[in-house]
């Protein structure tokens, strides 16, 4: 346990009041006793348990690119990749459509479908183009970390987008790993047009 003691007061130290353990108990300077009142712990937290996911917008398009700014989010086919940064490429441009949770709906421009997750819900699995659903695996929360923004799947667990290959996957949170940040580029509503996306229907090539 630790104690904190003002340089400018040796002989005191922070005093929980009457060592309550009730939310909203007063703490404050008192002579230093060496009683549970005055001892405090530095607990190791999980990340997302200890910070607010961001509010960054409502409805907006934005360009999700890696930590660096090299490589931009887009497609071949259905499966989401890694490939030069280009802001005016509308494959690589998403409609963040914020939900009542805080979730956000990240909806490709291009092709009007919705970024997901495809299969099992595991660490490893790809990241692609899903017809709206409605559903966690198809559904994002953003954090701020270092400047830059880690995107987290809404399912249960700590899954995040990854940028460490090729293809973009989701995988299990690393504090240390840069590849799970991301630079997310508001452009604003610009002039594309972002209507609702069929319930049903497959991506075809025209929309890529």
């Amino acid at each position: 346990y630790y104690k904190f003691t003002p340089a400018g007061a040796l002989d005191c130290a922070l005093d929980v009041n009457a060592a309550q353990t009730t939310n909203g108990t007063n703490i404050g300077l008192y002579s230093s006793n060496k009683t549970d009142a005055q001892r405090f712990a530095f607990l190791k937290g999980d990340f997302f348990n200890m910070v607010e996911p961001q509010d960054i917008g409502t409805d907006f398009i934005a360009h999700i690119s890696t930590n660096d700014g090299t490589n931009g989010i887009g497609f071949v086919g259905v499966n989401a990749i890694l490939e030069k940064a280009d802001k005016t490429a509308k494959k690589q441009l998403f409609y963040f459509i914020r939900q009542d949770d805080g979730s956000y709906r990240i909806t490709n421009v291009k092709s009007r479908f919705d970024l997901g997750i495809e299969g099992n819900v595991t660490s490893g699995s790809n990241v692609v183009s899903l017809c709206e659903n409605d559903i966690e695996t198809q559904r994002w929360f953003v954090y701020l970390k270092d400047g830059k923004y880690i995107i987290k799947a809404a399912v249960t667990g700590n899954l995040v987008l990854d940028s460490a290959n090729t293809d973009v996957k989701i995988a299990s949170f690393n504090d240390a790993s840069a590849s799970q940040l991301f630079v997310i580029s508001n452009m604003g509503k610009a002039d594309y047009d972002i209507p609702e996306v069929s319930k049903t229907g497959v991506l075809t090539d025209a929309q890529i």
